[in-house]
C-alpha cells in the first residue's frame, strides 16, 4: 500500500510506500514547525507561506533515502494549490448538491469544501453564510442575488477555487427550493439517494 498527495486540483502525486511515509511523518513530527507536525498528525494541511517557510527550514537528514524523499514531499507540496493532503486514496469522498428530490450533481471534493465555505463567508450575503455554516439554505430569490454578486476570482492562484463557485452556481440554478450540501448519505437527506449524476 502507498500514499498519494491531493490538492485543491485533486491528485498531484504518489508519495510513496506507507512504510517511507510513516518515516517522513515521523521526521516531520520530530523536525518541523507546527503547520508540518500538524500535516504528520492530520495528513491535511492549507498550502500557505508558513508552511513553505517551515519545509525551506528543515534540517537536511543524514539519511539518503529520507533526504529524496523530503525533496519529494517538496516538490508534490510545490504543485498542490490551496491545500495538502496524504491519502491512501481510500478516504477521498466527494460532496454533492441535494435538493427535496434527490441528487443534482456532484460539487467537489470533501476536502475542498472548507475552501470553498471560507470564499463563501468572506465575499457572500446572509444565506450564502448559512449554506457555508450550516450546509443547506433555501432556494430563493435572494440567494441567486447573492450568488451573481460574488466576485470573480482572476487571480491564476484562486482560478481553483472560481471553478467550484461555477459549480456551485450551476447546481443551485438546477435546484429546485432547499440545497443541501451533503457526501448523499440516507441520515443527510430525505429523498432518492442517486449517488452520480453526469
Amino acid at each position: 500500500m502507498g500514499y498519494d498527495i491531493y490538492g485543491s486540483n485533486m491528485y498531484v502525486g504518489r508519495l510513496g510506500s506507507a512504510y517511507a511515509t510513516c518515516l517522513l511523518d515521523d521526521y516531520l513530527e520530530k523536525n518541523g514547525g507546527k503547520e508540518l507536525k500538524k500535516f504528520a498528525r492530520t495528513g491535511f494541511v492549507d498550502k500557505t507561506s508558513k508552511l513553505m517557510k517551515e519545509i525551506e527550514n528543515l534540517p537536511i537528514p543524514d539519511d539518503p533515502d529520507l533526504k529524496n524523499m523530503l525533496e519529494h514531499f517538496l516538490t508534490l507540496v510545490n504543485k498542490c494549490e490551496d491545500v495538502v493532503m496524504l491519502s491512501d486514496g481510500t478516504n477521498i469522498e466527494i460532496e454533492f448538491i441535494f435538493d427535496a428530490k434527490g441528487c443534482v450533481g456532484e460539487l467537489c471534493w470533501q476536502n475542498e469544501v472548507p475552501l470553498l465555505n471560507k470564499y463563501l463567508e468572506k465575499y457572500g450575503g446572509d444565506l450564502l453564510k448559512e449554506l457555508a455554516n450550516k450546509g443547506t439554505v433555501k432556494k430563493t430569490p435572494e440567494l441567486m442575488k447573492e450568488l451573481g454578486a460574488l466576485p470573480s476570482q482572476e487571480e491564476e492562484a484562486d482560478q481553483c477555487i472560481q471553478y467550484r463557485v461555477d459549480r456551485l452556481i450551476a447546481l443551485v440554478k438546477k435546484c429546485k427550493k432547499v440545497i443541501t450540501i451533503t457526501k448523499g448519505f440516507d441520515d443527510d437527506v430525505e429523498g432518492p439517494q442517486i449517488l452520480f449524476v453526469p
